[in-house]
C-alpha cells in the first residue's frame, strides 16, 4: 500500500511536467518560428526491490526524464516584406542580444534606424562572419535575399546573412535558442526571401495529448485515494 503511494506520486508529477510543456505548445501555436516540445517518460525504478526467481524488480510508476526540442521544419508563409526570412532545413539566425548571442528561427526581421538589419525586439542580426549586416541609404532600390543568404542592394552585394546549426540546442524564451554543442556554419539549409516559418505545433494533435495527460493525472490521483482508504482500514483493523 505505501508504495502505491509513491506510484501514485510519480505519475501525477510526470503528467504535470507533460501538461506544462503542452500547454507551452498551445500558448505559443502563433509564435513564428516555434518549436514544440515532448516530454519523455520511463520507468521509475527508485527504490527497487529484488525479489523471486530472476531478480525480478518491483518499479514505482513512471518518471518525467526530460522534455525534448521537436525540430522539424514548420509551413511556410508568404508576406510582403522583402526583410522576412524564412529557413528551409536545419540551421538557425544568430542575434546579438543584450545576453549575449542566441538563436531564432524567427526571420520577421526590419531595418533599423541606423540601418542594420534586427529583429522585433531590435536584437541585431549577425552575418555569416558574426558580424551586423549594414544597409546603405535604399534610395528606392529593390533587396533581394538568394537562397544561401546573400544580399543584393540593386546590383551591389552588402553582406550574407549568418545561418548557423549546433549538436543540440536549448530554449531560452519562445522564439530563442542557445547551442548545447559547437556550433557551425548550416551550408545545406536555403533562405527564403518574403516567407516566414510558421510553429510547427499540431494544435489537434496537442490537445489530444492534453486530454490523455489530465486523465492519466486524474487516473493517479484517484489511486492515491483509494491506497488511502486500503491504509485507513487496514490500520482500523489492526487497532481492533
Amino acid at each position: 500500500m505505501i508504495r502505491s503511494f509513491y506510484t501514485s506520486v510519480a505519475g501525477m508529477s510526470s503528467e504535470m511536467t507533460d501538461i506544462s510543456a503542452l500547454s507551452n505548445d498551445v500558448s505559443n501555436q502563433a509564435t513564428i518560428g516555434y518549436k514544440g516540445d515532448f516530454d519523455s517518460m520511463l520507468m521509475a525504478s527508485a527504490n527497487p526491490l529484488s525479489y523471486g526467481m530472476g531478480g525480478l524488480v518491483r518499479g514505482t510508476g513512471v518518471l518525467s526524464t526530460v522534455t525534448s526540442l521537436d525540430l522539424t521544419q514548420g509551413a511556410l508563409q508568404q508576406t510582403t516584406n522583402p526583410f522576412d526570412m524564412a529557413l528551409q532545413g536545419a540551421g538557425f539566425f544568430a542575434l546579438q542580444t543584450p545576453t549575449g548571442t542566441m538563436y531564432t528561427r524567427n526571420g520577421a526581421f526590419h531595418i533599423a534606424a541606423n540601418g542594420q538589419l534586427v529583429n522585433a525586439d531590435g536584437d541585431v542580426v549577425l552575418g555569416a562572419n558574426k558580424a551586423p549586416i549594414q544597409f546603405p541609404d535604399l534610395q528606392g532600390k529593390a533587396v533581394t535575399v538568394s537562397v544561401n543568404g546573400v544580399i543584393q542592394v540593386g546590383t551591389s552585394t552588402i553582406g550574407q546573412v549568418g545561418v548557423f546549426n549546433a549538436t543540440g540546442w536549448a530554449k531560452s524564451g519562445a522564439d530563442l535558442f542557445t547551442p548545447t554543442g559547437a556550433v557551425s556554419a548550416a551550408p545545406q539549409t536555403f533562405i527564403r526571401q518574403s516567407m516566414l516559418e510558421q510553429s510547427n505545433v499540431n494544435l489537434s494533435t496537442v490537445l489530444g495529448s492534453m486530454i490523455s495527460s489530465q486523465r492519466a493525472f486524474s487516473a493517479s490521483a484517484q489511486m492515491q485515494q483509494y491506497a488511502y482508504q486500503m491504509l485507513t482500514e487496514a490500520t482500523d483493523s489492526i487497532a481492533k
